[in-house]
């Protein structure tokens, strides 16, 4: 990577509850990018190491101690690993208790404020930057904002909301959270409102934190937050790499997963099936409507998946790169049907590998899609918007060249790394 100033560059500290899931795959792919680039980078994870990472409660007595110090180092982290695991599991308890009778047909909520101070860790005071990604229920916003230079990615919306993740069609967040809709039916609805004065007196009151937007759609909604709304957004997308997620050709990656090479194949990928805000049930009823065509379904991702008429084909989760990269070359369209999202990885790593995009205006996806082009996005969530989509293709099918070319000169990942790197310099 080229440096703009002869500067040394800053030493950044990536902080995630884990790095799996959308956000923390962001976060280490951003990890992998930087440390590649000779970049001073570490990333902090509560749970889940991969490569690089470091787990939160790990510290040098245990990685570099020796005889006693070392057996102490690991008695140490033994004790605050299991008194934390015993502290999760009681609140899940409490919170199955508290939830019971919400309508689940809204996502996940994350009731509880975190705990745990990023300046107490030893890396803190390495660190010029510190970066924060997911910390839903692990940090707490009482943090010494005022020590360093602050990054908060907006992953979703949970950092100007008081519970919620993604709100639907509620507009609380602009004026304190008073009453959540989507804990109607739980013990206490008024939760919310005690959920965001905790987070008001936590953020400071200076806005000294710099938020990083990965779609124009969420630094707006947090512009009109009344947490976050004074603080300065920088649209930047996340890195994807590029070089991995690429065309492929179709009939040698439909042998590697056995699929049909006499039809058409629509793809659906979640992380989990029966996440409902995904929107499987409108993949799936799709691909009913569509049993008498000359198309078939794919399906990738955990979770419980209901019973599937004959056209579809489960591949259950799939984590290898590679794989997923041929798996959207060997696919005609890539369907998305979430209900909400911000900017998710997977419209772009199917636009990367030449495959057109069908889903539902939503959030952010408008801005990743040039419509009629690269992929065709109904306004409204209905399987009909779906079947429209489908027809699209078929009377005017894009060009995968095209595609594939505009989505590399889009989302090149060393062109961002290199934006990246000048905003981090520039804080």
């Amino acid at each position: 990577m080229q440096s703009t100033t002869s500067n040394p560059p800053p030493k950044v500290l990536l902080v995630a509850h884990n790095p799996f899931g959308g956000a923390g795959i962001a976060a280490y792919r951003l990890f992998e990018a930087l440390r590649s680039s000779g970049w001073p980078v570490r990333f902090l994870v509560l749970e889940g190491s991969r490569d690089g990472t470091r787990l939160w409660d790990e510290n040098e007595s245990v990685s570099r101690g020796r005889g006693w110090s070392r057996k102490l180092g690991k008695l140490i982290l033994f004790v605050k690993t299991a008194r934390r695991r015993l502290v999760d599991w009681l609140f899940l308890l409490w919170q199955i208790r508290f939830l019971a009778g919400k309508n689940e047909s809204f996502e996940i909520l994350t009731l509880r404020n975190g705990k745990e101070l990023v300046h107490r860790h030893p890396w803190f005071r390495w660190a010029d930057v510190v970066h924060l990604h997911w910390t839903a229920g692990f940090l707490s916003y009482s943090q010494k904002w005022d020590r360093k230079k602050w990054v908060v990615s907006l992953h979703d919306c949970f950092p100007f909301t008081a519970v919620c993740h993604f709100p639907a069609d509620c507009r609380g967040f602009e004026s304190g959270c008073d009453s959540c809709p989507q804990l109607v039916g739980s013990r206490n609805p008024a939760y919310s409102k005690r959920a965001f004065l905790w987070k008001k007196k936590g953020y400071p009151a200076d806005p000294c934190i710099v938020l990083h937007a990965p779609s124009r759609w969420i630094a707006n909604e947090a512009s009109s937050s009344e947490l976050l709304g004074a603080m300065s957004a920088r649209v930047l997308p996340n890195l994807v790499p590029t070089k991995i997620f690429r065309a492929r050709d179709m009939a040698v990656s439909r042998d590697l997963f056995d699929l049909p090479q006499n039809k058409r194949l629509a793809l659906f990928v979640a992380g989990y099936i029966d996440n409902t805000r995904k929107g499987f049930r409108y993949f799936r009823e799709l691909a009913e409507s569509m049993t008498d065509s000359a198309w078939a379904f794919v399906i990738v991702g955990g979770g419980t998946l209901p019973s599937l008429p004959g056209n579809c084909k489960a591949l259950g989760s799939l984590s290898d790169l590679r794989l997923m990269s041929a798996l959207y070359s060997a696919s005609d369209v890539f369907v998305s049907t979430a209900l909400q999202d911000n900017a998710p990885a997977t419209v772009i790593e199917s636009q990367l590998c030449g495959t057109p995009v069908i889903g539902f205006a939503v959030g952010g996806l408008g801005e990743m899609i040039e419509q009629g082009r690269t992929g065709w996005l109904y306004p409204n969530v209905c399987v009909e918007g779906l079947s429209r989509g489908m027809e699209w293709f078929e009377k005017t099918p894009p060009s995968r060249d095209y595609i594939g070319r505009w989505a590399h000169s889009r989302w090149d990942e060393d062109e961002l790394l290199a934006q990246w790197s000048d905003f981090y310099r520039g804080l």
